[in-house]
């Protein structure tokens, strides 16, 4: 994941969006983070558990 972060800079590019640009990012991060997900069994359950403590 660590590496992930790294080598792409979508992740920066999202935290530091402004809100015109903030729904293309979002769209283009899920699916890099939806293939994580599928890559790696702990990651399912991390992304899990930050979507439930969100929605809260």
């Amino acid at each position: 994941m660590l590496n992930e972060v790294e080598a792409s800079s979508l992740y920066s590019s999202y935290l530091f969006s402004t809100p015109s640009s903030y729904q293309n990012l979002m769209y283009s991060l899920v699916k890099r983070l939806r293939v994580l997900q599928t890559d790696s069994d702990l990651i399912d359950q991390s992304i899990c558990t930050v979507i439930r403590i969100n929605q809260c």
